[in-house]
């Protein structure tokens, strides 16, 4: 996979909605967005060193805890569009990252901020950030719309699927009609 970076060091992937991941109109499902959103969380922790193999190494995994998604403009089958994301930093046991969706001309399609936690694979267990850091080691690199130097922890797509079937499962209520009286 080819290393793509925004000239502000935001990581992305560009990408042409595929039939399968569109719904009876044509435009995306709200649960493929899920998908490629952590498939590309998957990539960018890859290229930091923060990686499902990284974490796995010290008996750790990423585990997604929310997402939160606003759709501006549904993009449709065959649509071609870019992919951002970039890590936000630290809300308590969260660590946040960003994605946003546009087309070509850049016009936003969606944005999304997902929390992201870090547990022993073993005991299940929550770890804090300081305990990642002496685990791991402090990676630094430019990242962000700032460009301020940050430290960067990132997610892996590999622990998520479960958040990724319930968001398939509440698409799929939200298409219902109601139940008859």
């Amino acid at each position: 996979m080819e290393n793509r970076y925004t000239k502000d060091n935001k990581y992305y992937q560009e990408t042409i909605i595929p039939c399968y991941d569109a719904d009876a109109s044509f435009h995306l499902k709200p649960a493929a967005f899920m998908d490629l959103a952590q498939e590309l969380a998957y990539w960018a922790a890859g290229e930091l060193g923060f990686g499902f193999d990284d974490l796995q190494t010290h008996g750790t995994a990423w585990v997604l805890s929310r997402m939160h998604i606003r759709f501006t403009d549904m993009p449709l089958w065959r649509d071609k569009v870019r992919l951002i994301t970039w890590h936000k930093g630290l809300e308590g046991l969260f660590f946040l990252r960003d994605f946003r969706m546009e087309d070509e001309t850049g016009k936003e399609k969606a944005a999304c901020t997902s929390s992201w936690l870090v547990v022993d694979a073993q005991t299940h267990r929550l770890m804090r950030s300081d305990r990642l850091e002496n685990m791991v080691g402090p990676k630094r690199k430019r990242q962000g719309s700032t460009g301020s130097p940050i430290r960067i922890w990132t997610s892996s797509d590999i622990p998520t699927m479960p958040a990724t079937w319930y968001g398939q499962w509440t698409a799929s209520i939200l298409r219902r009609p109601p139940a008859p009286e």
